[in-house]
């Protein structure tokens, strides 16, 4: 599997090249290495994955590239978050509340936090609770008004998704 995802993540397709970052990161079918991981992720997040945005951005916060970087953590997290990826969403909201990578900004923690918890994330939800203690009401209003703001963008379908193929039977 490994040697047909790897030709089709040269081709350029996104979901492949995401496909084989995990394979790296793991070493599944191919030997474990997180710089070859990183750079198959780059790939496919500049093509428009949001997961391969994610996973980058895990790699950056977590040290695995050598010392964590969390400026690139941000920036990746943060075009996950744009494109509505709970997870990211919910990261993101971590650093601008840590400032880390970010200065900190509970307005932005909270809208992050939010957008997270209104997807079902139980931790975000929590934390919600937290941040709101932090706030004055008339930044609590604020948060509450970039939280309705929020849209996520549009997603490049192609980028992320597996097509499916169908058969007719008989053929």
């Amino acid at each position: 599997a490994a040697q047909w995802i790897s030709k089709s993540a040269a081709q350029g397709l996104p979901m492949a090249q995401y496909r084989l970052g995990v394979l790296y990161e793991r070493g599944k079918g191919v030997p474990r290495d997180l710089g070859a991981a990183a750079e198959w992720y780059e790939k496919a997040a500049s093509n428009g994955n949001r997961k391969a945005m994610h996973n980058l951005a895990v790699l950056f916060a977590e040290g695995g590239l050598g010392q964590p970087d969390y400026t690139q953590a941000a920036r990746w997290f943060q075009a996950g978050a744009d494109l509505g990826l709970k997870d990211s969403q919910y990261n993101l909201a971590i650093l601008y509340e840590r400032g880390l990578g970010v200065q900190v900004n509970l307005i932005e923690s909270y809208r992050w936090y939010a957008a997270a918890a209104g997807q079902g994330d139980a931790d975000a939800k929590a934390r919600l609770g937290a941040i709101e203690a932090k706030l004055t009401p008339d930044d609590l209003q604020r948060a509450k008004a970039a939280f309705a703001a929020y849209r996520p963008k549009p997603m490049n379908r192609a980028a992320n998704e597996t097509p499916t193929f169908t058969t007719t039977a008989g053929n």
